[in-house]
């Protein structure tokens, strides 16, 4: 984009950010009944949404030639914070949970600073890169690995279709039975789900190295496919979204294009999820009539930042939870090491929530700062993301310097573990175990299939 109209495309696009966060309130106004805090509380919180979404997509995606580890976990969250400003019309977004609007802005609004705080320490101190053009080798191979795994998913998705249509919104008591029958073969339900997660990370990379072979396009369009019959099927939405996401910053780490294409994603994020859920969840619902309360409830609890974790912090004195860490070390050793794991587990975080009269068996939405507040209470709740976010940042530097060329390759690998808003620390320390399986599939993707590498440095 050239200078001249850069002020041109940047206000463009502030516009636009500002329409799209403030669709998902007024749709909400006039469909369901409102109040004079629901109104204010929900328009503050998306207008500083949009600004700070504007702000870290413009300075990140417009002007620059590339995109962070750190950066595309703010995005991500930024995204969550944008459509969760419908959730002052939801009194509860769960039984026991903070019901007062005004506080439950003044918190969110606390988690926005603390990632524009953050993006803007990481803006300032740009790191250099390894950009590569290159050419592939083993293009045969490649097709072929990806037809293989699309294969594998057809077949996964098989599977859940005998589980029947759309079980994610089957109660979890009946789903664990589900699973319990389905489970005959424990490493083949690992392996399924191990394929689902390779969506956002593993045949993104794929796809993406095979751009301008023959047939790229068609393996495009097919994979899409079966992610999109994913979504129907499993009635969730993330994975279709994640799956365009991560293909567009692979396209974005390793040939530089693609960035306007995302930047229309992130902007239009909270209009386009909206629609989606007012289409997709009374079809995969298989509801009778327009059931708008449900629709309200999924989209107001599933995508906010913070108020499971100030309801956490209520009545919390300051104390750092060690338990609930020691809990989340032993529960991502493979049962294949420690057999007995589960009997050395303290059980911690279920008797914090008991504490507060909220019930342990719930799929509470968990994120950094729930997290924060579990560990450390306010002072948590505040740095644990934003040390999070310092982490990454230093991390890629520290992929750089040690895999040079195939750098890019690997931190592409490691999509799911920098594009999950929705975690706990379980899942965490499960997640970050993978790293080595990611910079091993990094390294044979690399030493498989790139040809000629031109290096040269770049800043990001």
């Amino acid at each position: 984009i050239s200078n001249s109209s850069s002020f041109t495309v940047n206000r463009y696009f502030f516009l636009l950010s500002l329409l799209a966060s403030f669709s998902p309130p007024i749709l909400f106004t006039f469909l369901y009944e409102s109040s004079g805090d629901i109104i204010i509380c929900s328009t503050v919180h998306a207008a500083l949404s949009a600004l700070v979404l504007y702000r870290v997509a413009s300075e990140s995606l417009i002007r620059k030639t590339n995109i962070s580890m750190a950066t595309i976990f703010i995005l991500i969250n930024l995204l969550y914070f944008s459509i969760s400003s419908i959730k002052y019309f939801e009194s509860e977004l769960y039984p026991g949970f903070i019901s007062n609007n005004w506080i439950r802005l003044l918190f969110s609004l606390l988690a926005l600073t603390v990632l524009w705080v953050a993006f803007e320490i990481v803006n300032r101190y740009r790191q250099d890169h390894l950009e590569s053009s290159f050419s592939i080798d083993n293009a045969n191979l490649l097709r072929i690995l990806i037809i293989t795994l699309l294969v594998l998913i057809v077949y996964s998705l098989w599977d859940t279709y005998q589980k029947g249509l759309f079980f994610a919104y089957i109660s979890l008591s009946e789903l664990r039975d589900i699973s319990m029958e389905q489970s005959a073969l424990p490493l083949m339900e690992k392996l399924k789900v191990w394929l689902m997660g390779s969506l956002m990370g593993f045949m993104p990379m794929l796809l993406a190295l095979s751009y301008r072979q023959r047939g790229s396009r068609l393996l495009v369009i097919s994979a899409f496919l079966v992610t999109l019959l994913y979504s129907v099927v499993n009635g969730t939405r993330g994975s279709l979204f994640f799956f365009v996401f991560g293909l567009l910053i692979a396209y974005i780490r390793l040939y530089a294009i693609g960035k306007r294409y995302f930047v229309y994603l992130v902007i239009l994020f909270p209009l386009i999820l909206s629609m989606f859920t007012f289409t997709l969840l009374p079809f995969t619902k298989g509801m009778v009539s327009f059931d708008k309360e449900t629709i309200k409830w999924q989209l107001a609890y599933r995508f906010d930042l913070s108020d499971f974790a100030v309801t956490l912090l209520q009545g919390h004195e300051f104390s750092f939870n060690y338990d609930i860490v020691t809990d989340a070390f032993v529960y991502s050793i493979p049962k294949a090491i420690l057999e007995d794991k589960y009997d050395t587990i303290t059980n911690s975080y279920e008797a914090q929530l008991e504490e507060r009269g909220l019930t342990p068996t719930i799929d509470y939405t968990d994120t950094f700062f729930s997290i924060g507040a579990q560990l450390a209470g306010l002072i948590g709740y505040v740095f644990c993301p934003f040390f999070f976010i310092i982490f990454l940042f230093y991390f890629e530097r520290v992929i750089y310097s040690l895999f040079g060329g195939a750098a890019n390759i690997i931190i592409i690998n490691c999509l799911p573990l920098y594009i999950r808003v929705e975690n706990d620390l379980n899942g965490l320390f499960t997640d970050w175990r993978m790293l080595p399986m990611y910079i091993f599939l990094g390294l044979i993707e690399y030493w498989l299939f790139i040809k000629v590498v031109h290096p040269k440095i770049l800043k990001t």
